[in-house]
């Protein structure tokens, strides 16, 4: 059988769906030894690790980005080859062309949510799905709360909608020496006394409201700070601004886009995860902060309340003394001990079985 798979969202700075895209897809080739796998991209060097993999073939469309003319380059040359399924992890135009295409739905956010997003963004979202919600083969959704949105806003999918889960990113399951865990305090300059978050900056994220929070928690905690590591989105300058108001520029620091390789220490030396999100799809940097011991303080959200289950506290993201509270309680908690039969639960591994019962 043959297997295409758009690998576009892993590039140099992988986020959430880089990471899932990435991840499932090794998972996917290991697992199904009897199909080969084309997997395209739009810059051979930045997946260049799975040529190194048997059933595999990278195809380069070139591009500077993935944008629609990408798209449809890609289509053509696919139905060229003859697949037999594609899998888009991202882009919703391949489920609109190409009518066997499992197609992975993170989050309905831009339609759930709109207030948040772009309002053209959002519109052009919402059109894209709707056409493929009639045409794709199959959903591969990442958590039941996803899948139930899905089902609500695009009913044409309840025959056609399955759930496969998330994964834990392989760095947040190795064991690091001290010595390695310093280099990289060193490098940040981490302070003694802080709390972490990480996320693309933009409204849904609710960093306004956690930076409010953090404000009336400091007045009891004058020695700690709060760092947030995530690239600039989309409206974002009202968080600076809030940060500026509240003179807190010397406590809330902003890391900006960091390597994948110093995220161990932001973790392991902060005294607690903060990602208190009006709403999210899965809940991946919430897991990778338990798999370190830290305490975490999350929405009370469906979905958050189905990925972590009893492993993290919640509250109200709309709350701010809710929030302040919190912040108090991970505080007092401290470091705990892991449930690694919980963590097993979540492995690319099974979001690799889960996605091929789809097509097999």
């Amino acid at each position: 059988m043959k297997i295409g798979i758009d690998l576009s969202m892993v590039d140099e700075n992988k986020a959430g769906i880089g990471y899932y895209a990435s991840e499932s897809t090794r998972q996917l080739i290991l697992l199904d030894k009897e199909s080969i796998f084309y997997l395209y991209t739009y810059n051979k060097n930045l997946v260049s690790s799975f040529s190194q993999l048997n059933n595999v073939k990278v195809v380069e469309i070139k591009s500077n980005r993935p944008n629609l003319k990408w798209i449809i380059k890609t289509y053509i040359d696919f139905k060229k080859k003859k697949i037999d399924y594609f899998i888009s992890p991202s882009n919703f135009m391949f489920g609109v062309l190409f009518s066997r295409t499992i197609q992975i739905i993170h989050d309905l956010l831009p339609i759930k949510r709109s207030e948040f997003w772009p309002k053209k963004a959002g519109i052009f979202y919402k059109y894209q799905l709707k056409l493929a919600s009639r045409r794709a083969f199959g959903f591969a959704v990442n958590s039941e709360a996803t899948k139930n949105d899905l089902n609500y806003y695009f009913p044409k999918t309840k025959d056609k909608a399955f759930y496969i889960g998330g994964g834990l990113n392989e760095w947040a399951k190795k064991n690091y020496t001290n010595k390695e865990l310093e280099v990289s305090k060193e490098k940040l300059q981490l302070p003694e006394n802080y709390f972490f978050s990480a996320g693309t900056l933009q409204p849904r994220k609710n960093y306004e409201g956690m930076i409010k929070a953090f404000y009336e928690f400091k007045k009891d905690h004058s020695e700690f700070k709060y760092l947030i590591s995530g690239g600039k989105g989309w409206y974002y300058d009202h968080i600076f601004k809030i940060v500026k108001d509240l003179k807190l520029e010397d406590d809330v620091i902003f890391l900006g886009y960091t390597d994948e390789i110093d995220f161990p220490a932001l973790i392991k030396f902060s005294s607690g995860f903060l990602w208190v999100s009006h709403d999210e799809g899965f809940g991946m940097p919430c897991l990778e902060a338990y798999a370190f011991g830290k305490p975490i303080l999350t929405s009370d959200i469906p979905v958050l309340r189905e990925v972590m289950e009893e492993n993290a506290f919640f509250v109200d993201p709309n709350n701010i003394s809710a929030i302040v509270k919190g912040m108090s309680n991970i505080l007092s908690v401290g470091d705990q001990k892991v449930n690694k039969e919980f963590l097993n639960k979540h492995s690319w591994k099974n979001v690799a079985k889960r996605l091929k019962n789809i097509y097999i």
